[in-house]
C-alpha cells in the first residue's frame, strides 16, 4: 500500500470513525488503486479500508486517544464502559486486532 499510495500509511485509522472532505478526495487516483489492488490481490473485504489509508497517507490526521477508542475491549469495559467508543473485530481476525491494537497495522 505504501509504495502505491508514495507516502507513510496513518497507524490506527479506521475508516468507521473517519471523516474526510469530499472535495478533496481524487477519485481517478482512488480509481487506479483499486484496480491495481485487485490485479495484484484480487477483491478484500478490507479493499475500502486500505482505499481510504492510501488516500490519508501523508496528510495530517487527528487520531482518537487510545483511552477513548478501544479495540476489543475486555468483559468488565463492556459492562461499565469508561472509553467512549468501542471497536470490535469478528473474532476469527484476532491476530490482525492484536495488531492493530500495537499500532503496528492501519
Amino acid at each position: 500500500m505504501e509504495s502505491l499510495a508514495g507516502r507513510p500509511i496513518p497507524h490506527r485509522l479506521n475508516v468507521g470513525l473517519c471523516g474526510l472532505r469530499s472535495d478533496e478526495i481524487g477519485w481517478d487516483q482512488l480509481e487506479s488503486w483499486c484496480r491495481r489492488l485487485q490485479e495484484a490481490e484480487g477483491t478484500s473485504y478490507y479493499q475500502e479500508q486500505a482505499l481510504v489509508a492510501m488516500w490519508l497517507a501523508g496528510r495530517e490526521c487527528v487520531v482518537a486517544p487510545p483511552e477513548d477508542y478501544l479495540l476489543m475491549p475486555n468483559e468488565a469495559e463492556c459492562r461499565q464502559p469508561t472509553a467512549v467508543m468501542h471497536h470490535y473485530v469478528d473474532s476469527r481476525n484476532a491476530a490482525i486486532s492484536d495488531t492493530l491494537a500495537a499500532g503496528a497495522l492501519t
